[in-house]
């Protein structure tokens, strides 16, 4: 199919009017497609199960928070350093957050035009690039929001098989349950939401702990993570992927800057000037609302 054969697997499948008109999950045929979870104790052990399944292409579906990162406990799975450490192996890696919390959850999102295209993106990978796989957040596809991304899939005739941490797979069967936790989410956030905007998420306060000596010392020892600001735009898909890093440059500049020197966990570096602009302007507004805010309350 003409639609299908004009484009090189990168940017965006569906940005082309045509290609939207006459692509779908079912237009594409059956195709076969691999799950796991960001699990792995360590870089070594993820890569080998890929590799374990010929694994060629990665689609990161971990949702986002309020912020736009992604919450992960092993730096191996922070999503930069993924992407870096993919393309050394020769997997092609793309991250697009599947449940984020601005759009409510997983069930929520998958009715969405944008993760209706991703899906179909992902099945051409399949198609014509190779074995595929797509990631979620828990080893147990079950307790995990891409339970649901398999279901779409299976529902349209597509075959997925779920990869467990010791190398075995478990295919899907359609017709699964939707867990309490799905189900539930989209209210959850909903409610998440409303809280954040009327201003009754309070920051959270540190413990006596936390701005001890101690605690400071070891926070100045402690080796910072880099984080290329110039990269991270560049590495944007598409327009939509750019604007949102350029959101999040913002606030980490905003965040960082705030920070006493040599407490920040993060080193930014290639920072452009219009992200610094930015982040100033957003201070400069903040300082503004909390001086109003204040004078409220006397």
């Amino acid at each position: 199919d003409d639609a299908e054969r004009s484009w090189d697997g990168y940017g965006d499948l569906m940005h082309n009017p045509t290609r939207r008109a006459s692509l779908n999950l079912k237009s594409m045929g059956s195709q076969s497609l691999f799950s796991l979870g960001a699990t792995a104790r360590t870089e070594r052990l993820f890569f080998d199960l890929l590799s374990q399944h010929a694994i060629r292409v990665l689609y990161d579906f971990r949702p986002t928070d309020y912020r736009d990162e992604v919450r992960s406990q092993q730096p191996h799975f922070e999503i930069r350093l993924l992407k870096s450490l993919s393309r050394q192996r020769g997997v092609h890696y793309r991250h697009v957050a599947v449940g984020r919390e601005t759009a409510y959850g997983v069930l929520r999102h998958l009715q969405s035009d944008e993760v209706k295209h991703i899906l179909v993106e992902l099945v051409w990978q399949a198609k014509h690039r190779g074995r595929t796989a797509f990631l979620g957040q828990e080893e147990d596809w079950r307790t995990d929001g891409r339970l649901a991304v398999a279901e779409e899939l299976a529902k349209h005739g597509h075959d997925v098989q779920h990869i467990r941490s010791d190398g075995s797979c478990e295919p899907h069967v359609l017709g699964m349950p939707t867990p309490d936790f799905l189900v539930q989410e989209e209210a959850r956030l909903r409610k998440l939401h409303a809280q954040r905007r009327a201003g009754e998420l309070g920051r959270i306060e540190k413990s006596a702990v936390d701005r001890s000596t101690e605690a400071v010392a070891r926070a100045l020892a402690t080796e910072k993570v880099q984080f290329d600001i110039a990269a991270e735009l560049r590495d944007a898909e598409n327009q939509t992927d750019l604007a949102r890093a350029q959101k999040r440059a913002v606030r980490l500049q905003l965040t960082e800057s705030r920070k006493e020197p040599g407490l920040s966990k993060k080193k930014l570096v290639a920072v452009p000037a219009h992200i610094k602009k930015e982040a100033a302007e957003a201070r400069i507004r903040l300082d503004a609302k909390k001086k109003q805010q204040g004078g409220a309350h006397k």
